[in-house]
């Protein structure tokens, strides 16, 4: 239980109002509501003796009654020791969010040491150090490398990146270039947190973007826990005491370790294999030639955050074609895609949004750019779809968009892959840019994570027969307008 919530506890066990501690105590009302949102910590920078404070003042705000339903909740069978019980819970759940015990002034230091390790207590210093590094890059973009696990980050570094860009808009306002390294051993131990976490962080802040290396550690345990290096600003490590077993960290202001090490660990990542190779309109001629590998290695899979043209006849395919695209690239790729890709046995899933606002609108993506077809032209397509499913060349299966593996708002990609191939496209932009699977071994990983998703508990994801009626329901809709 974090502090905030504790002090939260406690106020509700006794019914005091949040404005009649506050006076007692001697603080703002809205800072100490800060305490209980989580929002902020109190400092025990000359104040060591807070939490004894805190309990005086909850003591005192209390009547007979209230007292003791504090007494009955938390020390029924010693009442005079009701006033160390509550300093200790709440010093314990300060202690438990790796709140130091004395506050420091981090960045005039060259090194700062701490017993526990929270990455909240760190958001306003790593606000500083980016804004720090970007002041001192002319691009504005600031280079952060980060070795900490996919498996351990994958849920909070959205909502990190996010606090650290908070208040960065206009002239002061910067972009983060992430190269993150992915271990290999921890990938295949997690693959679904690791392949949700590349899905999440691909494309989930226009000025955040991710560059993935992939890494083998050589060894099954980790000194560290996280690993974040700044440019040359900031060194973050935090670890496991072998002898405690506490969660330390240190944090490294010295521009002459903090640029030796950013030097050093840049030279390493360029031997090694990035995960994604993405291609833009010159890379056509290599896009044509890998669709060709994607289907001789077989097994083909679909993941679709957006509508595809999926079983659409290679006639059906040309006449669409004709009225949306005109130069000679798409003529050529169009030809490629519809020779390659028309009769291919798919498995398929779709997110039930996506699905429906194709049903709705039309919306689709087609040779790389958002078109919108006609109701006649969706009609078409979805019978075609229908025949494929009822033949059996398609197994369609439709995922709820909150489901355990992935939901649909943390993401913005489809992914495509057969059994030694795959690559992925973004749906966040009016162009839908080419993602390639440099390697078999993460291949490997997305058609683990792809099959987890086909198991899942049928309350989240159908195929078969009722995929089958929902295509049927929405042809019927249609027809019907």
């Amino acid at each position: 239980m974090t502090f905030g919530q504790m002090l939260k506890q406690i106020l509700s066990v006794c019914g005091i109002r949040l404005t009649h501690f506050a006076n007692a105590l001697g603080y703002d009302s809205s800072y100490v509501s800060r305490w209980i949102s989580d929002t902020s910590l109190p400092s025990l920078k000359n104040n060591n003796d807070l939490f004894a404070k805190i309990a005086a003042a909850l003591i005192s705000c209390c009547d007979t009654k209230e007292r003791e339903r504090l007494i009955q909740e938390y020390c029924p069978q010693n009442p005079e020791e009701l006033t160390d019980v509550l300093e200790t819970l709440l010093a314990n759940s300060y202690k438990s969010q790796g709140k130091p015990d004395q506050e420091v002034s981090p960045i005039e230091q060259n090194a700062v040491y701490m017993t526990g390790n929270n990455i909240e207590y760190g958001h306003g210093l790593f606000q500083r150090a980016f804004r720090m590094a970007a002041d001192a890059s002319q691009s504005r973009i600031v280079e952060c490398l980060c070795g900490t696990p996919l498996s351990k980050n994958g849920n909070v570094t959205a909502g990190f990146f996010t606090t650290v860009l908070q208040n960065e808009s206009g002239k002061s306002s910067f972009k983060i270039h992430v190269r993150q390294l992915i271990d290999m051993k921890d990938f295949e131990s997690n693959t679904d947190t690791c392949c949700a976490a590349i899905c999440t962080f691909v494309k989930y802040d226009p000025k955040v973007f991710y560059t993935f290396y992939e890494y083998d550690s050589g060894s099954d345990t980790k000194p560290y826990k996280s690993y974040m290096l700044i440019n040359s600003t900031m060194l973050h490590i935090s670890f496991q005491n072998p002898l405690t077993g506490e969660d330390n960290c240190v944090i490294s202001f010295d521009s002459g370790i903090n640029s030796r090490e950013y030097k050093r660990l840049r030279i390493c990542t360029e031997y090694m294999t990035k995960l994604l190779k993405k291609c833009g309109n010159n890379d056509l001629e290599d896009v044509s030639q890998f669709l060709y590998n994607y289907v001789m290695n077989g097994g083909t899979r679909y993941f679709l955050d957006y509508m595809q043209p999926i079983y659409m006849s290679r006639e059906f395919l040309e006449r669409i074609r004709l009225n949306f695209f005109h130069d000679e690239h798409a003529d050529n790729f169009a030809f490629r895609y519809s020779t390659i890709c028309a009769n291919i046995q798919k498995e398929v899933i779709v997110y039930s949004s996506a699905l429906l606002n194709y049903i709705y609108s039309g919306s689709i993506v087609l040779l790389g750019s958002a078109i919108t077809l006609s109701v006649e032209e969706r009609i078409e397509h979805l019978e075609q779809l229908k025949e494929n499913i009822s033949s059996g060349k398609c197994d369609l299966f439709i995922l709820s968009d909150t489901n355990p593996l992935l939901n649909r708002e943390d993401t913005k990609v489809s992914f495509f892959l057969s059994r030694k191939s795959g690559f992925m496209t973004s749906s966040t932009e009016d162009e839908f840019p080419i993602m390639l699977f440099r390697s078999t071994r993460t291949v490997a990983r997305f058609n683990e994570f792809f099959s987890h998703f086909t198991q899942l508990d049928p309350k989240y994801i159908s195929h078969g027969n009722s995929s089958l009626e929902f295509i049927t329901r929405g042809i019927d809709i249609l027809k019907s307008l």
